[in-house]
């Protein structure tokens, strides 16, 4: 019997040649056209009649038809993005509802399995898990309306088992449009479920507000839905519930989530080896190997082969939530698959392009996805830039040519392969850390040079875990056999973590960066083609190298100095508190203003730090004991090097203050106390005096005031009225140009005669919808609307 090669099976030798990529235009005028779509807009109508006048010119105008059919493919991608944008039905959640909160009661499909996620509280490891809900009708004020749209839905609870893809549900919350980021660093969650055509978000109270509707009660989970409750069970093993590792093995082979922690995944993403636990090419290309060898172990034809595996393949993709490298993986394979089943050469970088059209057809905004994004640019960048650097590497560990290999000592022999191993490893872990760069940088705001040598470790440690995994799946009618299977996996998951916290710890491990911009990414990658792309043979390739060298330098240069002449205050919204960073650039040192509560600290001011590319903030400012202010602090202190500790003189009551202030002198850190008069850079503290001993606690707040380039700003934290009375009393000139103030516990901010005093031209207030203290009451709001600042 003729044997046939192992599936994959691309070849790199002449595949390079740009005619042998049909497909990579289509896909550019494609992607061209749909970026257009989401930036200019325009009606989907008028772009339709334009493509249609153009596939006139394309059946009459022979000459013109290359250029009539690549514009046709833009403005295909444009409309159908516009298209699938556009509110065609009137029971669109879009004209049912309007932007404010709605108390409501949506029923409807579940889209797809609940995502159950752990999060740390102050009463240990919680469950929460979100839903998508297509919505068939909805309740509002007591009154039922059809509806139609999809409703991401949050509810802090673990998730029943009774709740998979299709089950038919009602559910009660509070229900609206997703907030916008706080500051523009930080991740746009509203834009986010907006490229995936969601644009209404729920938050409820737990299950007590989940009901099964009658018609759906006793519909059955689908197959994918099932196999992927066996299979978690099945990596359980008789491992014991809650294993770390097992809950690392059933993300990383099932797409479960749940396990991958904030504290677990943070050095896999600090080492550049997250990407292990996306279902990614990686899992689906294993699973085609270990599927091809088993079956043609036993005889199965190359044809019959073909047949069994693609089914599997897209079954897998669909047990895993069709992840969009899952469903580029399949499709590629698929493609790869069919060629090889019939015997016909293959072509990575056109099945690529192949699985990138047929998506984007489908879904246009899945462009516009992280993992859309990340995984198509590794692939891309492999299939670039490995046989170029593959070249290198050959002729850098190319034996003699003239040496019989008989000849050649055996010690070289015996390190052939091992050579031969690790540098391909290499080449292909630089040709992916290249081609994911700027976007880690966009999506992760950081950089990860470790990752070149932390992926050569894990990268092989995880493959050989999931083909432990999923033999312990294809062995699961031998019990023993089984176990040691997941035995296997468990100890190599453990390895894995291990070296993940290794390399994150080795210095300059990873470097945090500014959200790159536009300009950054295009000369960026105009480099890397036009210096390791050697498919591509024009001869303006090294200018335009030198002048996107250049050009990125320069923009990396500009950014870098306008850092550090910025000078930047950012009031965040912590939900109930306050957290202000204060960034001096090189003229004043940089001051962190309260920490939040512990879930403020991690939601905003820790995202806010990250997005800000800062390692480290030496200054904190406790402006009182509220814990909606101080919680987030011991967090701080750790994860950015806090060095000093600055408070006022007054006590407070306030057990998590006093543990801080405690444990800080315990540590023996530098503990400055400021008091009415002290400076700090540009700050002037107004309030409290020494002698101040006012029995609230919001009264003895800190107030600072700062002029910086002109501007007067004046932060009042949570100052209560008997505080205010006193600043007025104390200071004469209390103007500024823009007042910052939160909520005080039992009273409103800025009283009438301090704002006055003020006389500010913008005023900022900190406010939350829970709890109820924390909230702008409607006579604050109609208060603060008379005013120069109003406008």
């Amino acid at each position: 019997m003729k044997h046939a090669p192992s599936w994959p099976c691309p070849d790199n030798d002449e595949e390079a040649e740009p005619l042998k990529w049909p497909l990579a235009p289509v896909v550019l005028c494609l992607a061209a056209g749909i970026v257009a779509g989401d930036v200019l807009g325009v009606h989907w109508a008028a772009v339709a009649a334009l493509a249609a006048g153009l596939t006139f010119v394309c059946v009459w105008k022979k000459h013109a038809r290359s250029i009539a059919l690549g514009t046709l493919l833009f403005l295909g991608g444009w409309v159908d993005l516009l298209g699938d944008k556009e509110v065609f039905s009137a029971r669109d959640l879009h004209v049912v509802l309007t932007p404010e909160s709605h108390l409501a009661t949506i029923e409807g499909t579940l889209a797809e399995a609940p995502r159950e996620r752990f999060v740390e509280t102050k009463r240990g490891t919680e469950s929460r898990f979100s839903s998508l809900i297509d919505v068939q009708r909805i309740q509002l004020k007591g009154e039922w309306k059809p509806a139609e749209g999809r409703v991401f839905v949050q509810t802090p609870a673990a998730p029943p088992l009774e709740l998979h893809r299709g089950r038919q549900v009602q559910v009660k919350g509070n229900l609206g449009v997703p907030e916008p980021p706080s500051t523009p660093d930080m991740l746009d969650f509203r834009e986010y479920l907006a490229h995936q055509d969601i644009h209404f978000q729920m938050h409820t109270r737990g299950l007590e507000d989940w009901h099964l509707a009658e018609n759906g009660s006793r519909k059955a989970a689908p197959l994918s839905d099932r196999f992927r409750d066996w299979a978690m069970v099945e990596f359980q093993g008789n491992l014991p519930p809650g294993d770390q590792n097992v809950m690392l093995l059933q993300a990383m082979g099932l797409g479960w989530k749940a396990g991958l922690m904030d504290d677990v995944a943070k050095p896999f993403m600090q080492s550049g080896t997250l990407h292990v636990f996306a279902i990614s090419g990686l899992h689906v290309a294993l699973i085609a190997v270990m599927l091809v060898a088993l079956l043609h172990g036993v005889g199965v034809p190359r044809r019959v082969c073909g047949a069994v595996l693609i089914p599997l393949l897209w079954f897998y993709t669909a047990a895993t939530g069709w992840q969009a490298s899952a469903v580029r993986s399949a499709i590629m394979m698929s493609v790869i698959g069919a060629g090889w089943m019939l015997e016909r050469p293959s072509n990575m970088l056109n099945s690529l392009a192949a699985a990138a059209a047929i998506i984007l057809v489908w879904d246009p905004q899945q462009l516009f996805q992280p993992g859309f994004q990340l995984s198509f640019m590794v692939v891309l960048s492999m299939g670039l830039l490995i046989p170029p650097v593959e070249e290198w590497r050959k002729r850098i560990f190319r034996p003699d040519p003239l040496l019989p290999e008989e000849l050649r000592p055996r010690w070289q022999r015996w390190f052939d392969e091992p050579v031969r191993w690790i540098t391909m490893n290499a080449v292909t872990s630089f040709a992916a850390w290249l081609g994911s760069l700027p976007l880690i940088a966009y999506y992760f705001k950081m950089i990860t040079p470790v990752s070149l040598l932390a992926n050569l470790v894990l990268v092989p440690l995880s493959s050989l875990a999931l083909m432990s995994s999923f033999g312990s799946l294809l062995l699961a009618w031998c019990p023993p056999i089984a176990e040691l299977f997941n035995l296997a996996a468990w100890l190599l998951m453990k390895w894995m973590v291990a070296s993940s916290i290794w390399f994150a710890e080795l210095p300059a491990a990873w470097w945090p960066v500014i959200k790159p911009g536009p300009g950054i990414f295009l000369s960026f990658y105009t480099l890397v083609l036009s210096l390791f792309a050697v498919q591509w043979k024009s001869p303006w390739r090294w200018r335009l190298a030198a002048v996107a060298g250049v050009t990125l330098i320069s923009l990396l240069g500009v950014g870098w100095q306008t850092q550090r002449e910025s000078i930047r205050l950012t009031v965040l919204d912590v939900n109930g508190g306050d957290a202000h960073v204060f960034e001096g650039g090189r003229h004043f040192p940089s001051l962190i203003i309260d920490a939040g509560s512990d879930a403020g600290y991690e939601n905003a001011l820790n995202t806010y730090l990250q997005s800000r590319a800062r390692r480290s903030m030496p200054q904190l400012l406790v402006t009182h004991g509220d814990v909606r202010h101080v919680g987030g602090a011991p967090l701080l202190i750790k994860d950015y090097d806090v060095t000093r500790l600055i408070t006022s003189p007054v006590t407070s009551r306030s057990p998590g203050y006093r543990d801080l202030v405690r444990e800080w002198s315990t540590n023996s850190h530098e503990h400055l106390i400021i008091t009415n008069g002290s400076r700090l850079g540009p700050w002037e503290v107004l309030h409290p005096a020494a002698t101040d001993k006012f029995p609230s606690g919001d009264d003895n707040a800190v107030v600072l005031r700062g002029e910086i380039r002109g501007v007067r700003v004046l932060l009042l934290s949570d100052l209560g009225r008997s505080g205010q009375r006193v600043l007025l009393e104390r200071h004469q000139d209390l103007r500024a140009d823009i007042v910052v103030t939160g909520i005080p516990a039992k009273e409103e901010p800025l009283m009438d005669d301090l704002l006055a005093a003020i006389a500010p031209q913008v005023v900022i207030v900190t406010c939350a919808l829970q709890p109820a203290t924390e909230q702008a009451r409607p006579e604050l709001r109609e208060r603060l609307k008379q005013g120069p600042w109003a406008t």
